[in-house]
């Protein structure tokens, strides 16, 4: 017998409450651990044919090389030969702070940004194989941003036009896409990472107002140069867009100014990158939901696509589940299950070589040893794999595939 639409309802209604009150997770949590149980990896999840172009990682001021190579080189060098698609570089106008070791910068800070890209090492790490490369840039990094001049702001943009119109023309007969993005920019809205940028709903700057407007300013510049890069160079065959990364997405839900309330709806720009450090719980679902919230807020240029990638993430493995590599694994994994639910194109690992030591009092010379170090890493500083890589080695063997 057919039954009545209204007892229906109300036999789903009672399903659901009687699941959230026997399990603690609310109904929509519950469908979202669903979604990413049926993408983790190490559960069967389908590992995708083009993995290697959307995974990477980060080289930047690492605390120990592992060879007498040009530290910028040696660190495309080692992420190619591990099997990544994407490299992403520190690319401002102090190189010898990010690319130290068996090194010798001559560049000038009153050149441009064009003229860096030009410089040997940097041009050298381009030409590897990488389907993606990621530059965090900017011809003001400084300045306070939302401070900047009129001046100042065209400068920007000329600057930011004039590196991407150099790469699109050097590079207009290879499939290679560059992304130009910030560092994290919340940090830079709250001028630090200190304690007095721990912001509250009831307590944080009177001039948020102010320095949202000048961050706005500064992005839709960039924005700006690199569409006009972009109009210039119709032809080329290599790919340019700008994103703005954010890093407080979850203080922004619950109130607290940030770039995804602030910014994301008031400028147009091609993508978003999230360094997620404050989504990452053990379940996944506060990542899941950032990156649903950064797309229902951001304002997307002519691209007309709501494309929101990882910029950023990274498990410290001396200090975090207390060095279990079965734990971190299985966090691991957990991420890549949202991220692949999401459909996510880009995911970089915070880094290549860990630029953090447990006590920073220590001088950067010599390299460090393992122990010494948080554990940002995919090689620790003898060469070895860390836990990251070898989860990722194994994705990156079976990908089109499920692992069983």
């Amino acid at each position: 017998m057919k039954q009545p639409a209204s007892i229906i309802v109300f036999v789903l209604l009672s399903n659901i409450l009687f699941a959230q009150k026997n399990t603690g997770v609310p109904s929509g949590d519950a469908q979202i651990i669903e979604k990413i149980e049926k993408n983790k990896p190490l559960n069967h999840g389908l590992i995708p044919s083009d993995l290697r172009q959307r995974l990477g990682a980060t080289h930047t001021s690492g605390k120990y090389f592992l060879t007498d190579q040009p530290y910028l080189i040696e660190g495309a060098k080692k992420l190619d030969s591990l099997g990544f698609g994407i490299l992403k570089l520190w690319f401002y106008k102090t190189p010898q702070n990010s690319y130290l070791y068996n090194s010798h910068w001559r560049f000038n800070k009153k050149n441009t940004l064009a003229q860096l890209a030009q410089e040997e090492y940097f041009r050298q790490a381009f030409d590897f194989p990488f389907s993606t490369i990621i530059l965090s840039t900017s011809a003001m990094s400084d300045k306070k941003i939302w401070l900047l001049s009129d001046a100042d702001l065209k400068q920007e943009e000329e600057e930011i036009y004039g590196l991407c119109n150099y790469l699109l023309k050097t590079y207009k007969k290879r499939k290679l896409t560059f992304i130009i993005q910030n560092w994290e920019g919340d940090w830079i809205y709250r001028s630090g990472t200190d304690s007095g940028t721990k912001w509250k709903p009831d307590y944080y700057p009177k001039d948020t107002d102010q320095r949202a407007q000048g961050m706005q300013k500064w992005f839709e510049v960039r924005q700006r140069g690199v569409t006009r890069a972009r109009n210039d160079n119709k032809g080329s065959v290599c790919k340019i867009y700008h994103a703005i990364e954010v890093n407080r997405v979850m203080e922004c839900m619950k109130g607290i100014p940030g770039l995804v309330t602030c910014v994301l709806p008031k400028v147009q720009t091609d993508m978003v990158s999230w360094s997620c450090y404050d989504g990452l719980t053990d379940d996944g679902v506060q990542l899941y939901k950032g990156i649903d919230y950064i797309k229902s807020q951001m304002l997307p240029s002519a691209t007309k696509e709501k494309t929101v990638f990882i910029g950023e993430i990274g498990i410290p493995e001396n200090v975090a589940y207390h060095g279990s590599e079965e734990k971190i694994i299985k966090a691991w994994d957990t991420y890549m299950g949202v991220l692949l639910a999401q459909k996510i194109p880009y995911v970089v690992h915070w880094e290549l070589y860990c630029n953090e030591a447990k006590d920073d009092s220590q001088a950067y010379y010599p390299p460090k040893k393992a122990e010494e170090m948080r554990g940002f890493w995919l090689l620790r500083p003898d060469g070895s794999a860390g836990f990251a890589l070898k989860y990722f080695e194994k994705l990156l063997r079976n990908t089109g595939k499920k692992i069983h």
